[in-house]
């Protein structure tokens, strides 16, 4: 390799490392500034997709992982950990737990100050745990209808201090007495749309503020084209889906928001 091309690869992996550096801080700013030192047409192209992620939310999912990076990387150790003794998530989660982190904290922004929040079917706790740790001023229950997962949740609430998160074991469908109680319903991965609408409905306070809040990956277009009659029975009008397409290690997310006309 000659010097000219050797200097060329350490450029470019100065700025790729530059270029992440500067994402991660959330510093606008000072990509711009970066970008006026810049000519190769990668480089360029790097810088557009780091400014278009960072406007892509008002809160973004970077920043937060950020921000609350000790709590997070302490859930993602003990989750991994306690995944040896008890199979709480899947080995292609276990691989890449920032992602799901990350895919989580899509939601945060869409969380109001003293909400109440209820996660169906939190398993090894995506969306809620990173949700309650960024969003420490929400009361989160979780559900799960497995024991050994909400032992787990508790056990994470208990560690990590987060008093904001209750864990509840038992079937979705048989918590009546928690009905009409929460003024967000939230759900990642639980149930085709159809089904997970109408689940989810009844935990919802009468209130006109009251919404369901869910998670969805490339299917979610015909998701919500099986579900327009479930979802216009029950009152409840969608806004337009929320794409996210900059995640790393997701194809893609989806947030899909049904609010309560009663």
């Amino acid at each position: 390799m000659t010097s000219f091309e050797n200097s060329s690869k350490l450029a470019r992996i100065s700025t790729t490392l530059i270029l992440r550096a500067l994402l991660e801080s959330y510093s606008r700013e000072a990509v711009i500034t970066f970008s006026g030192r810049c000519t190769r047409t990668s480089d360029l192209f790097g810088i557009s997709l780091c400014l278009r992620f960072m406007d892509s939310t008002s809160t973004n999912p970077v920043t937060l992982y950020t921000q609350y990076a000790v709590q997070l990387d302490q859930f993602s150790e003990l989750l991994v950990r306690s995944n040896k003794k008890v199979n709480l998530v899947s080995s292609s989660e276990l691989g890449n737990l920032k992602a799901h982190v990350l895919d989580s904290l899509l939601l945060a922004p869409y969380l109001e100050t003293e909400d109440s929040v209820l996660d169906l079917g939190s398993g090894g706790g995506f969306p809620v745990v990173p949700l309650a740790i960024a969003s420490p001023s929400v009361s989160f229950t979780a559900i799960d209808s497995s024991e050994r997962k909400v032992d787990f949740l508790s056990y994470i609430s208990s560690k990590l201090r987060l008093r904001n998160l209750t864990a509840i074991h038992g079937r979705i469908e048989e918590q009546s007495s928690l009905h009409q109680t929460f003024t967000c319903v939230t759900a990642r991965a639980l149930a085709p749309l159809p089904e997970l609408i109408p689940l989810a409905f009844p935990f919802l306070k009468t209130a006109p503020s009251s919404r369901l809040l869910f998670l969805k990956g490339e299917n979610y277009e015909s998701e919500v084209l099986s579900s327009t009659d479930v979802a216009n029975e029950l009152g409840l009008s969608s806004s337009k889906p929320s794409v996210y397409t900059d995640i790393p290690g997701r194809s893609m997310s989806a947030i899909l928001r049904y609010t309560s006309s009663r």
